[in-house]
């Protein structure tokens, strides 16, 4: 059984005003065991070749750069393992309830493993051709329209031959995702 707990930030804005607080609760995944609640701990990430050779492409062809981050990305995979948390503080006094986690919370050791997945099965889903020179490197042809897009864990830089198009691979990741995304 792991623990967990709150972490806590203000959003300011440009003159230096809170203008929002933020709660985060993560677990403390250095009390997870190998074997028992995990056994990856890594994530494929681009690597910046790829994105520089991306960015040429993107500038050579005339395509649309931009880029996404998924919003609360490891809630929206599935955890591999079974893990159950101490109830967190601020919840019933009891203080001896335990929760089994559905989702994966930030800092779980399997967390960005487990996202990888999810974010990769979406990929597959959409049908985009995956680079045998880096595994986070996806392309996609369709009706002419060109999509190239480089991953880092929950951040996405893409380039496409149109506003359009840059939408539509939006909405395919949202909707196979179940996320969010900030532009």
């Amino acid at each position: 059984m792991v623990k967990s707990k709150w972490v806590y930030a203000n959003k300011y804005n440009n003159e230096g005003h809170i203008v929002a607080r933020k709660a985060q609760l993560v677990v403390k995944g250095f009390m997870q065991i190998l074997g028992e609640d995990y056994d990856e701990t890594y994530a494929s990430v681009v690597r910046l070749e790829s994105v520089w050779l991306v960015c040429a492409i993107a500038a050579s062809l005339g395509l649309r750069l931009w880029q996404v981050d998924f919003v609360s990305a490891f809630l929206n995979s599935e955890n591999t393992f079974k893990i159950y948390m101490e109830q967190p503080l601020g919840f019933d006094k009891g203080g001896d309830k335990v929760w089994l986690l559905l989702k994966t919370l930030y800092g779980t050791m399997q967390g960005a493993h487990d996202w990888a997945i999810t974010l990769d099965r979406t990929y597959t889903e959409h049908r985009y051709y995956t680079s045998k020179a880096d595994s986070q490197v996806r392309s996609k042809v369709v009706n002419g329209e060109l999509t190239l897009t480089t991953t880092w864990t929950d951040n996405v830089l893409g380039a496409s031959t149109t506003p359009a198009g840059e939408v539509k691979v939006k909405e395919e990741l949202i909707t196979n995702s179940h996320l969010l995304i900030c532009d």
